[in-house]
Order: C-alpha cells, then structure tokens, then sequence
C-alpha cells in the first residue's frame, strides 16, 4: 500500500492556533497569516494544550475570525492545527521587511534562493548596488541576505569599462557603509556560505575562515555532506533535530579568533558574544562526497550568530539552500529570517 498524504484537520477548542514548526509548508501558512495581519508567535517553553505536549517553536496564531481561514491553510497544506489556550511564553514575529541582493555579476544561488522565496511565499524585495549604495537600508528593511558570493565579487562587481556604467563597481565603499550602518543600527545580515568571507573580511567580528590554511594533501573536502550537531536551545533550530546534514560546497571553515570565545549550550560551547547555532561534532563529519583531513572539522562551528551594534549577522558556514534541494536545512535559513526580525523590531 502506498502511504499516502495526511489529510489536514483543526481539532480542539479555543481561541489560539497551534501549527508544528517542522513541517516545512507551516512557513508558507506563516506567511499568509502575517499578511492578513493575524498574531503570529513562537512559543518559547514547552506548554501544554488539548491534552498534549508543545515543544518550544510551535507556532501560535491568534485573531478574529480565523476559523475559516486556519481550516483551509489546514487543507491545502495538509497541516494537523490543534485550537487551545494561549501559552504564557510568545516570541512575536512580524511581517518580514526583507532584502535580497542580487549582484549584476549573474549569481545562480541568488536565482534559487529567489524561487524558494517565491515558493514559500516569503516577501521580499530584490536590492542591487545603487540600491545598497544610496543606504538608509534600515529605514526599509529589518533583514538582508547575501547569497554565495566571493568577498571580492561583492565589494568590485565588476570592472568599469567591461559593462555599462550602472552594472559596474559592485557594493562599494558607500555599499559597505550602508550594510555596516543598517546592521549597527538593529538590521539582520545573513551570509550564505561564501559570502560570510565578506563580513570577516569588513566587518569587526571575532571570527576567521581556515579552509585555505593547509596543504592538499592536509586538508581538502570541495564538496561534501557533513554532519553537524544543533544547539536547540538557539530559536533558529527550533524544529530540528538535534543534529542536520548539511552542503559543504566551497565554503569556509570557521573558527573564532583566540580569547574572543562563543556562548550557547550546544557541544563544547564557551562563554563570549558568538552564539554558535550549529558545530561539527568531536568525531568525523563526513556523510557523502569527497575529503581529505576530517579533523580539520572537530568541534568547528558551522552556523554563528554574531552580534554588530544593536543588530547581528548569521553566517552560514555551509549552503542551507542549495538549488532549492537540502530541504532539512531550509528551516534553519527560514528561522533566521523570522527570527532576526522579530529582534530587529524589538530593540
């Protein structure tokens, strides 16, 4: 017999709304919702409602009028919604104000992250150099993504002369100060892979990339799917499981700069300003692909929250999205989006 797909049902009684944070179309709910205007959170704690058990993470929704609206994002999403009362323990999120850059340079990771955007029906507005470089960002956006691009591909763009005027320069001096100064000011920087190379190299946090530190013969992993361990506490993994596989595809290998340290409960976590969310674990990360000298990995964080000014910047040390396949990783490039905007509009 086949297994087919679970019909979606809302059960219980009361006048909140519960959705399970790891199913993946509850984003896409999420986001109709917020759009409405209804009140959309994450419970913080635990809680019990209906009789049951919710893990930090669930979603709660509440408002007027919703009944018929959750019953149909039930069924279209096949979603289990259970109706109870309202937890103590909210974190707030709020309709995104989100920017993607896209550079004139052609990136395909901008391409697929645009699709999954499109896909999950995130908001989103697309930002190219004169749009960074006049700055003001923070008084649009409380969120900007950088996709898989080189440090010097995002500052340079490219040369003047070779392309018209409008489509030369990349980012710039002015487009670097525009970032530096929304971040500081409460915004959300996240770095996909490559590009957290850009903030290491331009911003002033404690950190480093030693993927080209060694000998070939030393180290060498061009593409690969690794292990990694989760800090479930951090709510950027609310939802996962305690450990992810992840797309390790010409990405940096991260390692905080001496007497700067981290913080989180997760594995071998010290106390400092970086919040490491995801680590490689004391042991052998690899899954599948290609690697010479695993040991380069022990213990070596993965994704990092980084504080700058009144904002933060999430690095991910690894491709949560690439060309829109490793699904058990969007949910971690999809908290960080809620998540950093919920900060954003709470300082």
């Amino acid at each position: 017999n086949k297994a087919g797909i679970p019909e979606g049902e809302v059960s219980g009684e009361g006048e909140t709304y519960f959705l399970d944070h790891r199913i993946l179309d509850s984003y896409r709910a999420v986001n109709r919702l917020l759009k409405s205007g209804a009140d959309v959170g994450w419970s913080e704690k635990t809680f019990t409602a209906a009789g049951q058990p919710f893990p930090p993470g669930t979603v709660v929704v509440s408002g007027t009028d919703l009944d018929k609206t959750m019953q149909s994002l039930a069924e279209e999403f096949h979603l289990v919604v259970t109706k109870g009362a309202s937890p103590p323990d909210v974190l707030s999120l709020s309709p995104l104000r989100l920017g993607l850059y896209q550079s004139w340079t052609a990136n395909m990771d901008e391409g697929w992250t645009r699709w999954i955007f499109d896909h999950w029906e995130f908001p989103y507005d697309t930002l190219h150099d004169e749009d960074m470089r006049a700055g003001g960002l923070k008084a649009e956006y409380d969120l900007i993504v950088l996709t898989n691009l080189s440090s010097r591909a995002l500052l340079e763009g490219h040369p003047e002369g070779r392309v018209p005027p409008e489509n030369a320069g990349g980012l710039g001096e002015k487009g670097l100060e525009a970032l530096r100064r929304f971040v500081s000011e409460g915004g959300t920087l996240i770095t996909l892979n490559a590009s957290c190379q850009f903030v290491l190299d331009h911003f002033d946090v404690a950190l480093k990339n030693i993927s080209g530190g060694f000998d070939p013969s030393e180290f060498f992993c061009p593409s690969a799917l690794l292990k990694v361990e989760m800090d479930l506490t951090h709510p950027v993994a609310w939802g996962m499981d305690d450990w992810a596989s992840v797309v390790f595809y010409g990405s940096p290998v991260l390692e905080p700069l001496e007497n700067k340290g981290t913080s989180g409960s997760g594995p071998d976590s010290d106390t400092g300003q970086l919040k490491v969310i995801a680590r490689f674990p004391d042991g052998n990360p690899f899954m599948s692909g290609r690697i010479i000298g695993e040991s380069v990995f022990h213990k070596r964080p993965a994704l990092i929250e980084a504080p700058y000014g009144k904002g933060r910047i999430f690095l991910f040390g690894f491709r949560p999205q690439n060309r829109a396949q490793p699904h058990g990783t969007f949910m971690l490039f999809f908290n960080a989006l809620y998540y950093g905007s919920a900060l954003a509009n709470s300082n």
